[in-house]
C-alpha cells in the first residue's frame, strides 16, 4: 500500500494545525499508516489502484478518520470547565462507512 504524500499534511491541516510541529507530524504519520492499513483491510484492497494508492474517495476517509484519532489519542472524552474534547476513533463515522462501503467487495455464501 502507498499512501500519498499529500496525506499527512491534510490531516495535520484538517486540525489547524502545523506541518512545523515535528512530534505531531510524527504522530500523524503513524495513525495514517494504522488507519489506511485499516481501510484496505475493510474494502479488501477495492478503491486502490495497483500500486496500492488510494483513490480520492478513499483518501478522504483515511484523512477524516486520521483526523479524529490524531485528535484525541487517548480515545477518552473529558471536560475541563465549558470546553469538551468527544469524538474519540470509535470505528468508522456513518459517513466513513457509507464511503467506504460503496468501495467494499462482499463475501456471498
Amino acid at each position: 500500500m502507498t499512501i500519498p504524500e499529500d496525506v499527512v499534511p491534510s490531516v495535520v491541516a484538517f486540525l489547524g494545525q502545523s506541518m512545523l510541529d515535528t512530534r505531531l507530524v510524527s504522530r500523524a504519520t503513524e495513525i495514517v499508516a494504522t488507519i489506511a492499513a485499516m481501510v484496505h483491510e475493510y474494502t479488501r484492497g477495492k478503491g486502490f489502484d495497483e500500486a496500492g494508492v488510494p483513490n480520492d474517495g478513499v483518501k478522504r476517509v483515511i484523512i477524516s478518520a486520521s483526523a479524529r484519532l490524531l485528535a484525541n489519542p487517548d480515545q477518552i472524552e473529558f471536560q475541563t470547565g465549558t470546553v469538551a474534547i468527544r469524538g474519540a476513533f470509535e470505528g468508522w463515522s456513518s459517513l466513513e462507512k457509507t464511503i467506504l462501503n460503496s468501495y467494499r467487495k462482499v463475501a456471498t455464501s
